[in-house]
């Protein structure tokens, strides 16, 4: 019963958040900026409870070495679900392609 009551209240949350876009908003959040023109933003680390070596994980999965590359960052967020993207400096912001990668781990 409880499983099933999951399911229905999700289908339902689902259906209004893609009706009404401002619900979508308010439940889905916006992403955080995690490194901006080559700083590592330590504040959004703490409130994100992330830390700086998962950080440095995540820009090596976009093949960028942390402790040279930083320069090379333009932002990286922390999406809603749980990925890391990575802009690089240079990359237009109509065009630029996202680099993500798979969802961080719980445990840290």
């Amino acid at each position: 019963i409880g499983a099933l009551t999951l399911f229905c209240a999700n289908g339902i949350v689902a259906r209004l958040a893609f009706r009404f876009p401002l619900l979508e908003q308010l439940l889905e959040g916006e992403p955080t900026l995690l490194v901006e023109d080559g700083r590592i933003l330590v504040e959004s680390l703490r409130r994100e409870v992330m830390t700086r070596t998962e950080l440095e994980r995540a820009i090596r999965k976009h093949d960028l070495d942390p402790a040279t590359d930083l320069p090379l960052i333009k932002r990286a967020l922390l999406e809603e679900d749980g990925t890391v993207t990575i802009i690089r400096q240079g990359e237009d912001s109509q065009d630029h392609r996202r680099r993500r990668i798979g969802r961080l781990s719980e445990t840290g």
